[in-house]
């Protein structure tokens, strides 16, 4: 009689003892953030990928003293960017840019290389809002067309050329929509090119600009990353 006794106490304890380890345990599920299915797949491996562009300026102002706007700038740009760093590497050309002095008309054009800092990345969470700053250097390539002496074959310097090097430096914002960006990037080139202009010594002309562009762009994935499920945790015993 004893015996059965002492067995019933003891089958008891473990019964008390097991549900007690269990509430304790589903508490520390609880308190897992993994337990409630929350938490997105983490990725393998970096992603990599490139953002393919263009842009058609909204506002644009020569650095030159006194010119006039004449033709709408446009831009093309190809970024190569990743998922884990704040900084990714713009190539940007800027064409079709002119403007017009008196009887000259002055077109500038650049190509320039560019890192960017993504001020969204401070955030350090998802966001389809991003602030972005950059700055690089690049080539440019301007000429300087006399209109007054366009038919006059007998003038040398109806048409002249330069190019040279030049640093570029500019900031923005953009929306990102699936695998489009859409933003506003204001650019600012600085260069000095150097032409006769009808007069005897050569004339600084500064090809810089201020420029404000609407851009759209799109991502073209390079490798996407595999992804596993999240890892949960393991107790040996309930």
């Amino acid at each position: 009689m004893f015996s059965k006794s002492l067995t019933l106490f003891f089958k008891v304890l473990l019964v008390l003892c097991g549900f007690g380890a269990t509430a304790q345990y589903d508490e520390q599920l609880k308190n897992d953030r993994s337990y409630y299915f929350n938490i997105p797949p983490q990725p393998k491996q970096k992603q990599f990928y490139l953002r393919l562009g263009s842009g058609i300026a909204t506002y644009y102002k020569s650095d030159h003293r006194y010119m006039q706007n004449f033709r709408i700038p446009l831009s093309f740009q190809l970024e190569v960017e990743s998922n884990k760093f704040p900084f990714s590497f713009v190539a940007n050309t800027n064409l079709l840019t002119q403007f017009y002095l008196d009887d000259f008309v002055f077109a500038p054009s650049a190509a320039t290389v560019s890192l960017k800092y993504s001020l969204a990345y401070l955030l350090n969470k998802p966001s389809k809002f991003d602030f972005f700053v950059l700055g690089g250097a690049g080539g440019w390539y301007a000429y300087l067309t006399d209109i007054e002496y366009a038919q006059v074959k007998a003038y040398t310097y109806k048409s002249e050329t330069d190019f040279g090097i030049g640093v570029t430096g500019g900031g923005g914002l953009s929306y990102r929509y699936f695998d489009f960006d859409f933003g506003l990037q204001y650019m600012y080139f600085y260069g000095k090119a150097h032409f006769i202009a009808g007069y005897f010594d050569p004339q600084n002309f500064y090809i810089g600009s201020h420029q404000l562009h609407f851009t759209v762009s799109y991502k073209f994935w390079i490798n996407k990353a595999r992804y596993k499920c999240p890892s949960y945790r393991k107790f040996a015993s309930r």
